[in-house]
């Protein structure tokens, strides 16, 4: 038993070199080298141990060893076999002890607990404990495990073992989901100093527990710091080792995830602001577009590059940059961003940028394909879209067309000018490029169409003329020439002549390059237009008359611009019938929808007109009627046809040909109810209707001149006019209503007002209508009382007279009553009608118009001689006796005597108007009633009563 003991005793102190707390330890590295410890080797000879013997040997041994530190090796051993073999266990296929599922290493942790609490001081305690907290951790005794961890950096911070031991916590708790206890170990692995082996990673994995918990800001530190040490300066990607590969990739991978989470590349801009600029920030940038794009987010993929490009514009990095922007718009299909963008990249890197002059030319190499391209589209692309929104704008028939487009007509030029600008750059980035001819060509047209003319001569003088064999060079210089028509039209007077030279010059420059081009007749005809333009109307009709009988046929066109030409000369130089002809011929060569011909129209008018014209001045005015009244058949619906039928109309009534005027005016009222000439028209046809004696129609165009707003004045007398007109047609009924018309809407002047009123009374009375003829006598009566200062003796009279009629109804009135039985009745009736009478013709006497005052009294008398009669006569009562008889005789003698006195008296008053020199009819007739009353009494004093209240 004894040798049995001191054998293995021998083979263990002969191990004792593998184990910790050995004078000469050599300590395991990691806990991985650790558990791949093997069992020292034996004798060869000796029989194969399993691991329960060998422990087994190891416990047997514990039971008799006193040495202390013999005893604490054998225990350390016998702790990391049990490990080991609980380990296989654990997570070999071996099957599980049921009893011990739960716990696989409560002996360990017993013995390595034990150990400790009996050597507590001994060397080499620091790996016991990280075995103790491996244990626990391994037995998923979180708490514990980490305990044991604290206890053993408390105790032994230097140790070896601290830094993994907390990393693989960080990993176990990681695993396990808890991600603020794997921060934390993560974080105590990282305190240890970037010296260890850990750090990188346990900063790359401080990060990755910040990500799980959503503390996207914090986690962005921890990415930019192992990235800052696994990822040096200009060290590629792809050069670096797999595991530095890997971990580089995926924390730019989850770098960019954060920045989506965030606010994308401005995330990117405040986590630099934060923590300094980084060598590798154009990653950071690529990899969160990538991530936008693989999401098929194209604006956002976009809008990364572009925040690159504008925060770091000079960088190697920035065209490239630029370029994926473009073709993330173009993935997602954003229109109004591709152009935008591509020609903020030609203005960035292009030939006349900072950019290009700064680098060299490898970086000018890898642009050079993006500016052929993108200048290409843009010069292009702006041509297309300004000639587009030119025939849009052309389109638009009025101003609210064109408000509904999205552009101003400034921005077509605009856009033209951009397109030449492209093709500029183009020209001058790419000289020796097989395109060059084709953008000189397209440059040329663009400033053109942008009006830019004296630009676009010297580009189609260059192509014209410098090129050779291009196939642009006839349309360019002929395109030239059409650019100096348009600039002339442009320039001040004072530079005419010498672009005018310089339009020739270039004329004959491209007759001697393009003589057998089918457009030197164009050529020709564009020379005689332009002497026409210069007034040099002699040499145009010329080079006209050359075009005309040109010896090879010409187009329509040309043709038609050579008869223009002929025509407008001919015009000019006053040979108007050959002018009529000349229009005449270019009417049969237009088109009948050809939008000239109305104005070829209106020049072959005038050509008629101008002979007309030409005539009159002559003094053959009836000929220039002639020619006036042709142009409505050789130029209808000329302009000037107006004005020629309307000064024919005007000689016509000079010429006092009033039939064939009035037919004309007629015509010309019809033909032209809106012309404003046609307010002229009624008065003349009044003068012709009034010459041919045609009243009621000379009458009814006054109408339609007082019905056609004329000044007041002029209606007024129109109205009046009118209304003399239809009575001295006889048409009483039309004359009473135009009067009616004037006297309601002129109540000035008076005196024409009321002599219409008085002519209405007069038409009345032809008419027989005497309630309307009364109607009227009275409106004279209350005009006259009415007109205050405007009264006239020549409205008193008409009152008067008016007055007088109405006395002379009363009158009749009067002597129409008879004195019948019983006389008191009769009387008394006859008493009302006097008193009406009487007051009538005082009413009439009180105007003072002589003839009327004079009547008015001899009335009067002749009333009180008819009352004295009339009493005479009246009936006498039946059954009187003789006595009776008398005595009633007697009686109507005495009440009849009274009013032949005031008759007599009135009579006289009448009579004595001699004495002042009034001895008109009425008094005559007052002298001559006196005769039959009282003969040869005529010296009665005058008497101012005008009757007598005799009757009471």
């Amino acid at each position: 038993m004894r040798a049995a003991q001191a054998l293995l005793l021998a083979l263990l102190l002969g191990s004792c070199s593998l184990l910790p707390g050995t004078a000469d330890k050599q300590p395991d590295k990691t806990l991985a080298d650790l558990e791949t410890v093997e069992p020292p080797p034996v004798n060869r000879d000796l029989p194969e141990k399993t691991a329960a013997q060998v422990m087994q040997s190891y416990t047997d041994l514990l039971d008799v060893v006193q040495d202390p530190d013999i005893k604490a090796a054998a225990t350390a051993r016998l702790g990391g076999l049990m490990m080991l073999d609980n380990e296989n266990r654990q997570f070999g296929d071996a099957p599980a002890d049921a009893a011990k599922l739960e716990r696989y290493y409560t002996d360990v942790i017993k013995l390595y607990e034990e150990l400790l609490v009996e050597f507590p001081d001994r060397a080499g305690n620091d790996r016991l404990l990280y075995q103790l907290s491996k244990a626990y951790d391994l037995d998923g005794r979180s708490a514990e495990s980490s305990a044991v961890l604290e206890k053993m950096v408390s105790q032994y911070p230097e140790s070896e073992y601290a830094t993994e031991a907390f990393f693989r916590r960080g990993e176990t708790l990681f695993s396990n989901g808890d991600y603020p206890g794997a921060q934390a170990a993560y974080e105590r692995a990282i305190s240890f100093g970037k010296q260890t082996p850990y750090y990188d990673n346990a900063l790359y994995m401080l990060g990755w527990t910040q990500f799980k918990r959503n503390r996207y800001e914090d986690a962005l530190p921890s990415f930019l710091q192992a990235l800052d040490r696994t990822l040096p300066a200009g060290i590629s990607i792809k050069k670096l080792a797999k595991t530095q590969r890997e971990l580089v990739e995926d924390a730019l991978r989850v770098v960019a995830i954060i920045f989506s989470y965030l606010d994308g590349p401005q995330s990117i801009q405040q986590l630099i602001a934060e923590q300094g600029h980084r060598h590798y920030e154009p990653l950071l940038y690529q990899r969160l577009g990538e991530l936008y794009l693989s999401k098929k987010r194209y604006g956002d993929t976009a809008e990364t590059y572009k925040t690159f490009v504008a925060t770091y514009s000079d960088s190697d990095e920035a065209p490239g940059y630029h370029v994926k922007e473009i073709e993330a718009y173009e993935k997602g299909n954003f229109p109004t961003a591709i152009m935008p963008a591509k020609e903020s990249f030609v203005v960035s890197y292009g030939v006349t940028s900072d950019y290009w002059q700064a680098k060299g030319p490898a970086v000018r190499a890898e642009i050079e394909p993006h500016l052929h391209q993108y200048l290409d589209e843009l010069a292009k692309y702006e041509h297309a879209t300004a000639q587009q929104q030119r025939k849009l704008w052309q389109a638009a028939k009025d101003e609210r067309a064109r408000k509904k487009l999205k552009f101003a007509e400034a921005e077509i030029q605009q856009r033209f000018r951009k397109a030449g600008r492209w093709y500029t750059e183009y020209i001058d980035t790419f000289p020796r490029d097989k395109k060059v001819e084709e953008m000189w060509f397209l440059l040329a047209e663009s400033q053109y169409e942008a009006e830019d003319y004296a630009a676009a001569i010297e580009s189609y003088e260059h192509i014209a003329y410098e090129f050779e064999g291009e196939k642009n060079r006839t349309e360019a210089g002929y395109a030239a020439l059409l650019a100096y028509d348009e600039l002339l039209e442009r320039v001040p007077e004072e530079e005419k002549a010498a672009l005018q030279e310089r339009k020739l010059a270039s004329a004959a420059r491209f007759g001697a390059a393009f003589s057998d081009d089918e457009r030197a007749p164009v050529v020709l005809a564009r020379a005689a237009e332009d002497l026409l333009e210069d007034k040099q109307y002699a040499a145009a009709q010329q080079k006209a008359t050359d075009l005309v009988n040109w010896s090879k046929p010409l187009s329509d066109k040309l043709q038609l611009s050579a008869w223009l030409v002929l025509a407008h000369s001919e015009f000019e130089l006053k040979q108007y019938a050959a002018a009529e002809q000349a229009y005449t011929r270019i009417n049969a060569l237009l088109p009948e929808k050809d939008k000239r011909r109305k104005e070829i129209n209106e020049n072959l008018a005038a050509s008629v007109y101008k002979q007309g014209e030409d005539l009159l001045a002559a003094g053959d005015k009836g000929a220039s009627v002639e020619q006036f009244l042709r142009i409505a058949q050789i130029a209808p619906g000329s302009s000037i046809q107006v004005n020629a039928e309307f000064d024919a109309a005007t000689h016509l009534l000079s010429l006092k040909q009033w039939t064939r005027a009035i037919a004309v005016l007629k015509d010309f009222r019809s033909n032209y109810p809106d012309n404003k000439l046609i307010q002229q028209v009624p008065a003349k046809l009044v003068l012709a209707y009034q010459k041919t004696e045609q009243w009621n129609a000379a009458a009814d165009e006054l109408n339609f001149m007082v019905d056609n707003n004329i000044d007041p004045e002029n209606k007024r007398d129109a109205i009046y006019l009118a209304a003399e007109l239809y009575e001295k047609a006889g048409d009483e009924r039309r004359a009473i209503r135009q009067y009616d018309r004037y006297v309601n809407e002129f109540p000035e002047p008076f005196d024409e007002r009321i002599e219409a009123m008085y002519t209405i009374t007069k038409l009345n009375k032809a008419l027989n209508q005497t309630t309307e003829q009364r109607r009227w006598l009275r409106k004279i009566i209350a005009a006259d009382a009415g007109a205050g200062s405007a009264r006239s003796d020549r409205s008193k009279f008409l009152a008067a007279q008016a007055s007088m009629l109405f006395a002379d109804r009363a009158r009749d009135e009067f002597n129409a009553v008879s004195l019948n039985l019983p006389l008191q009745t009769s009387l008394k009736k006859k008493k009302v009608v006097l008193k009406k009478a009487l007051q009538a013709y005082t009413e009439t006497a009180d105007y003072g118009v002589q003839e009327f005052a004079t009547q008015a009294n001899y009335n009067i008398g002749e009333i009180y001689t008819r009352l004295s009669q009339d009493l005479l006569r009246s009936q006498r009562p039946k059954n009187l006796s003789a006595l009776e008889q008398e005595q009633y005789e007697i009686l109507l003698e005495e009440q009849a005597f009274p009013f032949e006195e005031e008759a007599i008296e009135i009579h006289e008053t009448n009579a004595q108007r001699s004495w002042s020199g009034v001895y008109d009819n009425w008094v005559k007739a007052s002298f001559r009633s006196l005769s039959k009353l009282m003969p040869g009494r005529y010296d009665k004093p005058e008497k101012k009563r005008a009757y007598s209240n005799a009757i009471q």
